[in-house]
């Protein structure tokens, strides 16, 4: 080893490995569950994995639960039914006007 060279510069075999198995654990957990987002699952180890599973597990829940109360808020409440109006009592201005204001 080069006096100037870090020793952990380059892993041990087994640190790759390692390495690559986490690798696979995320994307064996990120395909199990499409509604986590990536950018938010990451870790050095199992464990770490894990732990961000579980924190955007909980980001993805709130979210979900914001956006459906905002979209409670959003849709109006239904029309109330409407029984017809009687147009027989109306003379023909007050019919038009009628036939506008709809």
């Amino acid at each position: 080893m080069d006096e100037h060279e870090h020793p952990t510069a380059h892993p041990p075999a087994e640190a790759s490995e390692l390495e690559r198995a986490v690798a696979a654990y995320r994307q064996a957990l990120l395909a199990s569950d499409p509604t986590l987002p990536p950018e938010l699952v990451s870790g050095q180890t199992v464990a770490e994995v894990e732990a961000s599973v579980e924190r955007a597990r909980a980001i993805v829940a709130h979210v979900r639960e914001r956006l459906a109360a905002e979209a409670a808020r959003a849709v109006p409440p239904p029309a109330t039914s409407r029984t017809p109006l009687d147009l027989s009592a109306l003379s023909p201005r007050e019919k038009i006007a009628a036939g506008l204001d709809r």
